[in-house]
Parts: structure tokens; C-alpha cells; sequence
């Protein structure tokens, strides 16, 4: 899976939603499309290791809007 400081998203999945939340909120700032989808697909994935199944659905969903 995607790394994250040395720890994986299924090891340390709250530190990875932290992570990539601001990673969509920086490209967002910096009106970069690209940052914002995949931080927002690593997001959805770690969103849903931890369980937030619809959580990790509507970033699936914001993806395909933009």
C-alpha cells in the first residue's frame, strides 16, 4: 500500500487520513487538480481501511466531479 513516514495506510490509518487530507487541502491552495484527485484516492483508501466505507465513497465521488 501507500507509505506514509515509514508506516503503512493499513498500520497507521489515522495518521494516513491526516496525511492526505492535508495533501488535498495544500493542492487545493496550490489549484493543482492532480494533488487534489490522488491525495483524495489515497484518502478514500484509507478512509476505508479504517472502516468509513461511505466516507471513502464520497471521496470516490468528489474524484469523479472535478
Amino acid at each position: 500500500g501507500a507509505r506514509l513516514r515509514g508506516a503503512s495506510v493499513t498500520t497507521a490509518p489515522d495518521a494516513a487520513i491526516r496525511h492526505f487530507r492535508a495533501a488535498a487541502s495544500a493542492g487545493r491552495r496550490t489549484d493543482s487538480a492532480e494533488l487534489v484527485v490522488e491525495a483524495r484516492l489515497r484518502l478514500a483508501y484509507a478512509l476505508n481501511i479504517r472502516g468509513r466505507a461511505g466516507a471513502a465513497l464520497r471521496e470516490l465521488d468528489g474524484c469523479v466531479e472535478r
